[in-house]
């Protein structure tokens, strides 16, 4: 109230409350429904990536498409599927002898791919490959949990 039992020129009416408070409320909810969160954003058809050896360095690793690949030591190689267990977001850097995911702070294992830091408590999917003189040809894992 304002003097003598009138209003305020700038009080809030109920109604004005009511409305406004659900106006916000369903923005809100369409805001956050809209947002990307961690979804898994894959591009081409799956099929094998090629990578030269002499890509991949020892003790380390590098990052191919929607694969990682590793060389813990001279000559033996290893290959995973790049979506991190957690989410499914893709693995985005190697430093020494972790894959990280920097979504949600997992570190992976280039030994193995095995947990090294959480959130998520499942290695990374080991992906099949062959080699063709220099080049390792990796495919698709059957399943990619």
């Amino acid at each position: 109230m304002y003097r003598d039992g009138e209003a305020s020129p700038h009080a809030c009416t109920r109604r004005t409350l009511i409305h406004t408070s659900l106006g916000l409320g369903a923005g809100a909810t369409l805001a956050v429904v809209g947002l990307p969160g961690c979804s898994v954003e894959r591009s081409g058809d799956g099929g094998p990536q090629r990578v030269q050896k002499s890509d991949v360095p020892v003790g380390g690793g590098a990052l191919a498409g929607w694969y990682v690949v590793t060389q813990p030591t001279a000559g033996t190689f290893h290959a995973y599927y790049a979506a991190c267990p957690h989410a499914g977001v893709k693995v985005n850097r190697i430093e020494g002898q972790e894959i990280i995911c920097d979504s949600h702070g997992a570190r992976f294992s280039t030994d193995n791919g095995a947990v090294l830091k959480g959130p998520t408590k499942k290695s990374l999917t080991p992906a099949p490959f062959t080699t063709d003189g220099d080049v390792l040809v990796i495919s698709m894992p059957k399943e990619t949990e």
